[in-house]
């Protein structure tokens, strides 16, 4: 018995420094990945960091191998089946929702942009309740941007807006609804939300950003007042700012007499009423995306369809000469301006536009003609009786 027991104490004393070897052999190749990986050798640093995971038993440094050697892999086609291999072994890990961030940001980056949207929303599908939910849904709906389904994006900012209060990303939307308005040349929806940006999260990365889209959007309508007063602001509030200083380069076109123009910032959170109303704005144009209301000076009474609209202009002069222009140049002739009352700041502005045409498929197609031509447009929908 006693003889018995030596010996199996000898076996536990030599499994023990068997273990205690391999151990340290296995760390031997973490620690040589790690020396590769800061010498910038990623292809020895990623060979032993995948010895080192083929005999490991320690669950919680294997997750974070394998989530390194995907950061590692430089082919993105390997990096996604190293993503994969990280999603399917350690599906419970606390990091899988970045993992599932970082993929989709590398196909955003490579501009691959429909495979971006589709694990941004694998990544929805899973984070409820946590800040990549709401993140990884304002990348898709910027993508939504990207491939002109501006109502697509319309819907999900209303979600967003419906459920969160983060400053950052609710400045974000507030900005990108801003770009889908102008992406649309609805300019008087596009000011109102830049103004929103800049008053509301002055604090924000998007604040100046807004005020320099404002700017541009004052210049393109001629508002040049507006885009002096815009300027000074920007100035004041971030004068080492990259895009202060576009913006001087651009306001230096103006001629030194235009006097500057007041311009109201809208700050939300000191009028709830009004943030209300923008959300149910919001809500509204989730039934009707984009449309034409306004009285034209050449169309018939009673007159609804479809419409194209090539520019705008404050005022009617401009965009006669636009017309003529367009006529004389171009040969296209069912153009005219439509009047146009901002429903901001009333003020007026000049649509021009072209059609009619009964139904979207016709006006896609002359739209497409447009675009030969290198004439961009948008299609509007009449939803108003002319008067």
């Amino acid at each position: 018995m006693e003889k018995l027991s030596k010996e199996i104490q000898l076996f536990i004393f030599l499994f023990s420094v068997t273990i205690q070897v391999f151990s340290t052999s296995q760390m031997d190749f973490y620690k040589k990945a790690m020396q590769f990986e800061n010498q910038g050798k990623l292809t020895e640093a990623i060979r032993n960091y995948k010895v080192f995971l083929k005999n490991s038993r320690q669950t919680v440094i294997k997750e974070k191998v394998q989530l390194k050697i995907a950061r590692l892999t430089t082919d993105i086609n390997q990096k996604d089946k190293e993503y994969q291999l990280f999603f399917d072994q350690y599906s419970q890990s606390p990091y899988i929702y970045i993992a599932y961030f970082e993929l989709a940001q590398v196909y955003l980056l490579t501009n691959q942009i429909i495979t971006a949207k589709k694990y941004f929303k694998k990544l929805t599908a899973i984070s409820t309740g946590t800040p990549y939910w709401q993140k990884s849904l304002i990348e898709i709906a910027k993508i939504e941007i990207l491939l002109k389904n501006y109502g697509e994006a319309i819907k999900i900012f209303y979600q967003l807006l419906e459920n969160i209060e983060d400053y950052e990303d609710v400045g974000e939307i507030y900005y990108h609804l801003g770009i889908t308005m102008l992406n649309q040349k609805l300019m008087d929806d596009a000011e109102e939300y830049f103004l929103i940006t800049a008053g509301s999260f002055s604090l924000s990365a998007r604040a100046p950003t807004a005020l320099l889209q404002l700017i541009i959007l004052y210049m393109d309508t001629e508002r040049y007042g507006e885009a002096k007063e815009g300027t000074k602001i920007l100035g004041e509030l971030y004068p080492d700012s990259i895009e202060y200083l576009d913006a001087k380069k651009r306001v230096k076109k103006i001629a030194p007499t235009v006097k500057n123009e007041s311009i109201a910032l809208i700050n939300l959170n000191e009028n709830q009423s009004l943030k209300e109303k923008i959300i149910n704005k919001i809500a509204a144009d989730l039934k009707e995306s984009t449309h034409l209301n306004e009285v034209a000076n050449t169309a018939k009474p009673g007159l609804n369809g479809y419409y194209l609209q090539l520019g705008y202009y404050s005022s009617p002069e401009n965009a006669q000469l636009q017309i003529e222009q367009l006529r004389e140049q171009k040969k296209i002739d069912d153009v005219f301006w439509a009047k146009t009352v901002s429903s901001y700041n009333k003020k007026t502005f000049y649509r021009i536009v072209a059609g009619p045409f009964s139904n979207r498929d016709q006006a896609m197609k002359r739209m497409i003609e447009l675009k030969e031509k290198q004439i961009e447009s948008i299609i509007l929908e009449l939803i108003k009786i002319y008067e």
